[in-house]
């Protein structure tokens, strides 16, 4: 999943750079989003092997290069399938502990 989320917040989030999306999709249309700054943050991975919910609100707008395929498959290799509710707690947990804020 890519996000502008806080990088505060979520530190296990991989910068990504313009070149890790297509330019356009395979159909040929353009692609409405392949690198963007929201809210001073650019565009980043969500480091996990990620089990989409069936109400988890996501967008294709985009598409990933081979380079930013490539580039994500090593960060989420190995990495054990979790949901995103689990991984919101997971990462909370690992943010108090990284902070010392327990």
């Amino acid at each position: 999943m890519i996000t502008h989320g806080d990088t505060e917040k979520w530190p296990d989030n991989i910068p990504m750079e313009p070149e890790d999306f297509k330019q356009e999709f395979d159909q040929g249309r353009e692609a409405t989003v392949v690198y963007s700054e929201s809210r001073g943050v650019g565009s980043h991975f969500v480091k996990v092997a990620l089990l989409k919910e069936v109400d988890l609100a996501v967008a294709w707008s985009g598409q990933l290069s081979s380079q930013g395929l490539e580039k994500m498959c090593r960060a989420i290799e190995g990495l054990n399938p979790e949901m995103w509710r689990q991984y919101k707690v997971n990462s909370a947990e690992k943010l108090k502990i990284s902070t010392g804020k327990r």
